[in-house]
């Protein structure tokens, strides 16, 4: 899916409303906020992050997420959540049509008390 705009624009009668894509990624990243379950890896790059990533074209999204859980974790389960929430917040919150919410399980966190 190409980006080629850092921002997806709705046409009313009215005008426009743009979205930027940093603010898909906020309510993505929200959506998630207070999962036990799960942690956003974290990345910066040019002081952004980097755990969540937006693409979009037209009025379609595609969200890549990357995140860590804890050891013993049902990863299925976890994962097909966090699709669930950050698609419902984002299409609820923008109207946008969220296509695939992508996520990755990078990590791992093993508490001392695995040891």
């Amino acid at each position: 899916m190409e980006n080629t705009e850092e921002n997806l624009t709705a046409s009313k009668e009215a005008g426009s409303v743009k979205i930027s894509n940093d603010v898909i990624s906020i309510i993505a990243a929200l959506a998630i906020k207070d999962m036990d379950e799960v942690r956003k890896n974290t990345s910066k790059v040019r002081g952004k992050d980097k755990s969540i990533e937006v693409t979009s074209s037209g009025r379609d999204v595609v969200i890549n997420v990357d995140l860590s859980v804890p050891y013993g974790t049902k990863i299925p389960k976890v994962a097909s959540e966090v699709q669930e929430k950050i698609k419902t917040s984002v299409e609820n919150m923008t109207g946008l049509n969220v296509k695939e919410v992508n996520v990755i399980i990078s990590g791992m966190n093993i508490s001392q008390d695995e040891h």
